[in-house]
């Protein structure tokens, strides 16, 4: 892969495992990436005896290099990637390559998740796989999950919101706590358009449904209070039902209260002091 590279070695492996299984059936994939993030990953994983001609400009550039280079297609097998086009913009020089041969639709992290780790992408979650942290969650994929692949589109979101935030190994509790104390770490999840992904989050794999609003931003205030709210019942201090408006599901509580202690001990707990007051 070399010296600096942008990928890791476990997706590269598997990705490169995928392609040969295709080229051992086409001589030519078009492959489509509307996201335009895949191509250092695909050029990493390229199996022995394909090339990968750089896009530069539209797709007559492609088109070009195999038709100077292999007319009869009796050389090597090729990949031609083509990343997001202009509005409007039309791919008729490869047309009869994408009939001829085999075409890639989508070949954004959505395919790559679905194909390499047969998890299925709602069309919800997959609207968040073509943003800027896709490029930082390609570059320390293995990283990321290094406890093991991805399992379900959740485990995907997760990836993305550690990878915005530039720490692999965060659990989606700390993500939370780092969005509610952070105003930096607020920023770069806003900037990569990941709040709403956030409130998914929180809503699936943290239990707290009642009080985030799907697709918005979460509310700080209300994510406090659940941590209050969570630790008083917790530690017997007052009873679940004068509190259930705050609480997340039951088997979620602990987690809740012990992450409040978490923030409480850090560098900026006078941050969550004073949303906790």
């Amino acid at each position: 892969v070399g010296k600096g590279s942008l990928v890791s070695g476990g997706l590269v492996d598997r990705l490169r495992a995928k392609l040969v299984r295709l080229f051992d059936e086409h001589r030519v994939v078009v492959w489509r990436d509307p996201s335009g993030l895949l191509e250092r990953t695909l050029r990493a994983a390229l199996p022995a005896g394909v090339e990968m001609p750089p896009f530069a400009g539209n797709p007559l550039s492609l088109r070009q290099q195999i038709d100077r280079k292999d007319p009869w297609l009796d050389g090597a097998r090729w990949l031609l990637y083509v990343p997001r086009l202009p509005e409007g913009v039309r791919c008729w020089w490869l047309a009869d390559y994408e009939r001829g041969f085999l075409q890639v639709a989508d070949g954004t992290l959505s395919y790559l998740v679905r194909e390499l780790y047969d998890v299925d992408v709602p069309p919800e979650i997959a609207t968040y796989l073509t943003g800027p942290a896709v490029e930082k969650l390609l570059a320390h994929f293995d990283e990321t999950y290094r406890a093991g692949p991805p399992a379900d589109p959740d485990e995907v979101i997760l990836g993305l919101l550690r990878a915005a935030l530039g720490e692999p190994a965060m659990t989606a509790m700390e993500v939370v706590l780092q969005y509610v104390v952070s105003e930096p770490d607020e920023a770069a999840l806003r900037e990569a358009g990941l709040l709403p992904a956030l409130t998914r989050l929180i809503q699936s794999r943290l239990g707290l449904r009642r009080r985030m609003t799907e697709g918005a931003a979460p509310d700080k205030n209300e994510i406090v209070r659940c941590l209050v709210a969570s630790a008083l019942v917790v530690s017997g201090a007052a009873e679940a039902k004068a509190l259930s408006n705050q609480l997340p599901d039951v088997r979620h509580r602990d987690e809740w209260a012990k992450a409040l202690d978490q923030g409480l001990l850090q560098d900026n707990e006078r941050v969550l002091r004073t949303l906790v007051r």
